[in-house]
């Protein structure tokens, strides 16, 4: 990923940027997909096999250089369901969404 070329803060605001506009995309499949998952067990596999790996890069670049308190942070930050709270039900922009989130990640 290119991500792994910036450092700090920006690469933290650059993935969120990209991850939030993805979850801005795709959000109708993911309620839906998440939500099944909860549920039916092959569903959450075929989650787990399709959306795994992906995740798993997320926090693996994004998390570089985090301790285990700012790594609890990002996972925070990089779930669909907090991204959901932030835009849709706190009406924030994806922008304020990632700042904040990059903030408390940092802090």
């Amino acid at each position: 990923q290119a991500w792994r070329a910036l450092s700090g803060a920006e690469r933290l605001s650059t993935g969120l940027t990209a991850v939030y506009a993805y979850y801005a995309r795709n959000e109708s499949l993911l309620s839906c997909v998440l939500r099944d998952a909860e549920h039916h067990a092959l569903t959450r596999e075929i989650m787990d096999i399709r959306f795994g790996p992906v995740i798993d890069a997320w926090h693996e670049v994004l998390g570089a250089g985090l301790g285990k308190k700012q790594r609890a942070m990002l996972a925070l930050a990089l779930s669909f369901h907090s991204w959901r709270t932030l835009t849709r039900d706190g009406g924030m922009k994806s922008g304020a969404a990632v700042s904040a989130m990059v903030h408390a990640i940092l802090a």
